[in-house]
């Protein structure tokens, strides 16, 4: 049986890749929201709830593409595949 969507492996290239910019994009994040005129405990829930939508946004966006690739690896739709490996069709 072959497996749809992200491996284990492949989540976890996900995870490192998300874990080396979260900090700076959590920080650059909260920065925004303290210019946009909040406080500081409002900026970081603010910062905090928009880089989990990101994340999760991504994270769904990759394991779809990669499910339409393994679709069309198996042949149950037409398509092709791209240099990257993701599916046209």
């Amino acid at each position: 049986m072959h497996q749809l969507g992200l491996t284990a492996a492949e989540l976890a290239g996900f995870m490192h890749g998300r874990a080396e910019t979260a900090l700076d994009r959590l920080s650059a994040m909260r920065n925004a929201h303290l210019h946009a005129g909040c406080g500081p405990e409002e900026a970081e829930r603010l910062a905090t709830l928009e880089y989990l939508q990101e994340f999760a946004t991504d994270l769904l966006l990759a394991n779809n593409r990669k499910i339409a690739s393994d679709l069309v690896r198996l042949g149950v739709i037409s398509g092709t595949l791209t240099a990257g490996g993701d599916a046209s069709f």
